[in-house]
């Protein structure tokens, strides 16, 4: 949770008014700590011993029966985080009646609210889904659209309860005929540590730790990720493991504090493109989505770390017009490209140079 003071600051803000607290959507770049931040937000949030925490991540939905499996996790999470202050929802039906579950999911969910409502007004819940566009996956139009106005009834019928929907996009990127009904829930972005913050995320001021990071490493680590916290900590596991290999194998011991030189050694190594391969891929996966053209606009910025300007991003690009604006547009929205002065650049310097060494191209047990 280093570094996220600020987050949890716009949480208690938008919580800290008597009544009905906000619902809520986290969103930012992959690996940025959102989950964590949301296991947290009790401790962090300040939330209260009147609140319970309820998560869910959509990964875990069964496919083969995705609203009945989503409503049954749901109602167990509350279950748990009720302090099961009422009977165990097997089945979440009154009578634990699977065939109920399967027949009418949601209205066996809001069963399960109502027996909430009547075991304990006066405790408060915060209902956390994961990875919420996977909605849009397993679920057809027609049950997500009623999922969704469910979540959106059930917050104005209950005023204890609060929703918050954690991924990687804004609700208007997504369907609009689908969250629209939702709109109006405030938007929390999670995104790069600075520079203070990348300095506290490595630095541990513990005497049975003896390595230090110098002023230039940091800025180095700083400059290469962004402050990207997955990153951050890769490059530290990667100096920490650097370190201890050149104890075993030099005869004089290597300097306890790391230099910006010790960092350029670590990202100069291939294996530091695999081991980061989850960020990296999963970074290019987003750039297929729309609209079209993101992955043209990425290679052809990745040659140079200082980017290009418009002219020569069109050309190089083979985009123009309302397509580039577009592809441009989606880019920056998604932390992936920024724009300083007059040129476009990567926003993270470790995800260019893996564009620019065609990493998406390997294959990983090859590489």
């Amino acid at each position: 949770m280093v570094g996220r003071e600020s987050v949890f600051e716009e949480i208690r803000a938008a919580w800290a008014k008597p009544g009905q607290r906000d619902s809520l959507v986290v969103y930012g770049h992959r690996r940025m700590g959102k989950t964590s931040v949301m296991r947290n937000v009790l401790e962090y949030g300040r939330s209260g011993p009147d609140t319970g925490l309820a998560y869910f991540t959509l990964q875990l939905v069964d496919p083969a029966m995705p609203l009945a499996d989503l409503c049954q996790a749901i109602a167990s999470q509350l279950w748990r985080a009720s302090g099961r202050t009422m009977p165990e929802p097997l089945g979440i039906g009154a009578s634990g009646d699977p065939q109920g579950l399967n027949a009418s999911p949601l209205a066996e969910l809001r069963n399960v609210f109502e027996r909430l409502h009547e075991a304990d007004q006066r405790r408060r819940y915060i209902l956390v889904l994961d990875e919420y566009e996977l909605l849009d996956q397993y679920l057809s139009p027609a049950q997500a659209s009623a999922f969704v106005a469910l979540l959106r009834g059930l917050t104005h019928q209950y005023p204890w309860l609060v929703v918050v929907l954690v991924g990687l996009h804004r609700l208007n990127e997504r369907s609009a005929s689908l969250y629209e009904p939702i709109y109006a829930w405030r938007s929390v972005r999670v995104s790069f540590l600075d520079a203070n913050g990348v300095a506290d995320v490595l630095q541990v001021d513990a005497d049975a730790f003896p390595l230090a990071f110098s002023p230039e490493c940091l800025a180095s680590i700083h400059r290469l990720t962004a402050g990207q916290p997955f990153l951050v900590q890769l490059l530290g596991d990667g100096l920490v493991d650097r370190f201890n290999r050149r104890l075993r194998e030099e005869v004089h011991p290597p300097p306890a504090t790391f230099s910006a030189q010790d960092v350029e050694a670590v990202v100069a190594v291939p294996s530091i493109y695999t081991q980061g391969a989850g960020y990296f891929r999963g970074i290019w996966a987003q750039a297929a989505e729309r609209p079209p053209g993101q992955h043209a606009v990425l290679r052809a910025l990745a040659p140079d770390p200082q980017g290009l300007a418009a002219a020569g991003l069109a050309h190089a690009s083979g985009l123009e017009g309302a397509g580039l604006d577009a592809a441009i547009g989606a880019l920056i929205d998604h932390d992936c490209v920024l724009r300083a002065g007059e040129r476009y650049r990567f926003t993270v310097e470790l995800m260019r140079r893996w564009v620019a060494g065609s990493w998406m191209e390997r294959d990983d047990a090859g590489a």
